[in-house]
């Protein structure tokens, strides 16, 4: 029941107008690949790009101990059309969501379970994500239904 009511606190999810808009500066960005949480919503606990373009995105819970689970949202935006590389390190959490995409901000997809690589303990998922551009929009999947129960478009 709590995990049930953390999701009710959390996982509210803008309209794709809003998201469209770039309002703030990226939380990191390398050669031409931004990523933001500048959309109610929007949530990671930090980020960086290796020197060969790889993109950690680190994960955690918003509010422990109430909810433990470690979620996510956020959107790449990129100058010229890319795929993307990356992992999402939860720390000392463990991976429970497969994540959802979308390249416009209306329409959802489930990322194939197959292509995530996990670490020995469910730390770390990787993997090479859509292509960037303009927009791609990452999210795990509890938002993903709370959002859909309550009727809204996620």
């Amino acid at each position: 029941m709590r995990a049930f009511i953390g999701t009710l606190v959390f996982s509210f999810f803008c309209y794709p107008n809003v998201l469209l808009a770039e309002t703030n500066a990226p939380l990191c960005q390398q050669a031409g690949v931004k990523v933001l949480t500048d959309f109610q919503g929007g949530n990671i606990n930090g980020c960086e790009f290796t020197p060969n373009g790889r993109l950690t995105i680190s994960v955690a819970p918003e509010n422990e101990p109430i909810n433990t689970s470690p979620w996510y949202a956020f959107r790449l935006l990129a100058d010229a059309t890319t795929d993307v590389a990356v992992v999402l390190d939860y720390g000392n959490y463990k991976h429970r969501y497969t994540p959802d995409f979308s390249l416009d901000g209306v329409n959802w997809q489930t990322y194939p379970a197959a292509k995530l690589d996990l670490n020995k303990d469910n730390s770390r998922a990787r993997s090479r994500f859509p292509k960037a551009s303009p927009l791609s929009l990452l999210r795990s999947r509890c938002s993903h239904r709370h959002t859909t129960q309550r009727g809204s478009n996620p």
